[in-house]
Parts: structure tokens; C-alpha cells; sequence
């Protein structure tokens, strides 16, 4: 690394899995919680200050949808960036991933936050409901989302 250069990372997973995604949490409104009711265990998304139309939870519902978060955000302590992309289940994770690596995905993405071509990307959070197929998810919609302060 070059003396003075930002030094930009890439989290996947949610705290539960990787506990180095707890130092954002404080600037985002969508966490991610675990809850186990007698022998159910789920994996939600926790929407801290829902806006019209918003859930204030978003569960995992096991072979139907899941859900998640990708955080653009800068990093607590020091210079540079960092993406966060956690879900309920590791299906929504991958698909969180798809989005920032295809073209044509990241587009819409950009599009939903309001964002044109060759303008700075703000940072941001979004909130994705995932199609489950078979531990798989084929596909993906923006439900939410919010630019966030730096």
C-alpha cells in the first residue's frame, strides 16, 4: 500500500459470521438479527426507523424469500471505503454479491438510489428481497433503500 492511499475493503456476511461488520452498524438503519422461537431459527433483518410502506422486520422465509443488505459506507477509523453485503441465509448473501458484480444488476441499483452515469456514488444502504429456490437464489428485488451521512 502506498503511503496516504485509502485503504478500501469488502465485508461478506452479517455480524453473526463476521463480527468485523458490527464497527458499521451504528450508521446503518437495516441490521441483521438471529432469533430462535422453540425449535425455529431465522435469521431477520431489523428495519431501525421503517418509512411508509416498510416493514419494521424482514425474516428469512425458508425455500420462498429471504433477504439482503448491501452498505456502501465509509470506514470508522481511518481513509477509505468499505462494502458490507450481509443477509438472512446465504442464498440472499450470494445474491447481494451478484448485484455489485453484474453491469446490468448494479445499474438498476444506481437507478432505484437516484444516482446517474459518472456522477459519485454516495454511500448508501439497500435492502433486497431474494427469490429461494432450492438454497438458490435466482432472483432479486430492491425494496428499500437510504443514502447515508458521511
Amino acid at each position: 500500500m502506498l503511503p496516504g492511499a485509502a485503504e478500501n475493503l469488502i465485508l461478506l456476511g452479517h455480524k453473526k459470521g463476521n463480527p468485523w461488520v458490527e464497527l458499521f452498524e451504528d450508521r446503518m438503519n437495516f441490521r441483521y438479527s438471529y432469533f430462535e422461537e422453540g425449535p425455529a431459527r431465522r435469521g431477520t433483518i431489523i428495519n431501525r426507523s421503517p418509512l411508509p410502506g416498510e416493514r419494521k422486520s424482514y425474516p428469512v422465509e425458508y425455500t420462498i424469500q429471504g433477504y439482503c443488505v448491501i452498505a456502501y459506507l465509509p470506514k470508522p477509523i481511518g481513509e477509505g471505503t468499505a462494502l458490507v453485503v450481509f443477509g438472512t441465509d446465504m442464498s440472499s448473501v450470494e445474491a447481494g454479491g451478484h448485484v455489485i458484480c453484474d453491469e446490468t444488476s448494479m445499474a438498476k441499483l444506481l437507478a432505484r438510489l437516484g444516482i446517474q452515469k459518472k456522477t459519485p456514488i454516495p454511500y448508501f444502504e439497500a435492502l433486497l428481497r431474494t427469490k429461494l429456490v432450492v438454497n438458490v437464489a435466482p432472483g432479486f428485488e430492491i425494496i428499500a433503500h437510504r443514502l447515508l451521512k458521511p
